[in-house]
């Protein structure tokens, strides 16, 4: 009698994941709208959190607390393994942070994790381990983009992320296109995930491409979800102009502006100051067109060298605004030849393909669909 072939054991723990997410997905719908407290009465335990019901089981999920992915305002992720087999990233949101909504910020990422689960353009979710414990993602990918611009070699580490790609007149193809296409592929589930940087794109060797992660900004144009312009999500630097407007404020202590790095959630009046003025939500729903801006701004990072570091960026997207965002008109009267290298831009026809992404006026921008459609560059790779 012929043996039947085995099925490798990280395979059989993800396929043993992905069956019970299907069972818990449609008794997730009713639950997440039921919320209770994210503590314990006593403030101490993570474990009420959203009634969601968890896809996985809590006590298969190792995690190594010395594997650091990153910790934010409200987060923490760490590698580990689900039924010691499948290597996975998981994140849990911090109990410390007091005087925050953390509660909703869970939910918003496990529901977009749970809608974006069939989407090939964002990290493989896994699914949930214990109530309001941990978001359990597959580890697709040690690198991200952010990590290749900050080595301040190119984009070597690019290169020898994927092993095939010759230079960097290649990898930049070949990220740009890869990109693109992820965030068109949200798109195309009814989602804009508003938070496109280089931070959040994971160079995946696993799957050969760029994938999105950290979806908890994400807004569901069917449920209208994160749909409330007046409540916005977004990095100053990457950010489409729309999204924020320019109040007068009193520079800091000190004299000195503060530079805006992430602004995390933002209501209403919080926001930070700089140079003199406080950013401010628009109140302008989200489109993707928001998305199409943050991918132009990142593509613009990636292609010219003297930019790639981050404190550059954060100088040339003020130098931008102050032009009133016409690209044409900052690399003209701003930028400074020999120092500012647009080569590779235009060897490639890049440079056409990020002022229509970065266009300042939503009406002329165009959608990452459109450029993926009309554009030889980011369509030939």
């Amino acid at each position: 009698m012929r043996a039947r072939p085995s099925t490798p054991a990280p395979a059989r723990a993800l396929a043993r994941a992905r069956t019970a997410s299907q069972r818990a997905r449609a008794r997730s719908r009713t639950a997440l709208g039921r919320r209770r407290s994210f503590y314990e009465q006593d403030g101490a335990d993570f474990t009420s959190g959203t009634s969601a019901v968890p896809e996985l089981t809590l006590a298969k999920l190792r995690i190594d607390e010395r594997a650091v992915v990153g910790r934010g305002a409200f987060s923490e992720c760490f590698r580990g393994t689900y039924e010691d087999s499948a290597n996975v990233v998981a994140k849990r949101y911090r109990v410390d942070v007091r005087g925050r909504d953390v509660e909703s910020f869970y939910a918003d990422e496990l529901e977009s994790a749970r809608a974006l689960r069939d989407c090939d353009g964002v990290a493989p979710f896994m699914g949930a381990a214990g109530v309001g414990q941990w978001l359990v993602w597959e580890d697709v990918g040690r690198v991200t983009l952010e990590d290749v611009l900050a080595r301040g070699d190119g984009l070597a580490l690019a290169r020898e992320t994927f092993g095939d790609l010759s230079d960097d007149a290649a990898a930049f193809r070949f990220l740009a296109s890869t990109l693109a296409r992820a965030v068109a592929s949200v798109h195309a589930f009814d989602m804009i995930h508003r938070d496109v940087k280089p931070a959040n794109v994971i160079l995946s060797d696993a799957r050969k491409r760029t994938l999105l992660c950290d979806v908890g900004a994400c807004a569901d144009v069917q449920t209208g979800r994160n749909m409330d312009g007046a409540e916005a999500i977004f990095d100053p630097t990457y950010g489409a102009p729309e999204q924020f407007r320019k109040v007068a404020s009193s520079p800091p202590l000190g004299g000195f502006p503060s530079i805006g790095g992430l602004f995390g959630r933002k209501k209403n009046a919080e926001a930070s100051s700089a140079n003199g003025f406080t950013l401010e939500p628009s109140g302008e729903p989200p489109t993707v067109l928001l998305d199409a801006y943050s991918l132009g701004v990142t593509l613009l990072r990636c292609g010219v060298p003297s930019l790639r570091g981050e404190s550059a960026i954060v100088r040339a997207r003020k130098d931008i605004d102050a032009c009133g965002g016409d690209l044409d008109l900052w690399r003209r009267e701003v930028c400074v030849p020999g120092v500012n290298d647009f080569t590779l831009l235009d060897e490639l026809g890049a440079w056409a393909t990020i002022t229509r992404l970065a266009a300042v006026d939503p009406n002329e921008r165009f959608s990452v669909r459109r450029a993926l459609d009309a554009d030889e560059f980011l369509s030939s790779a």
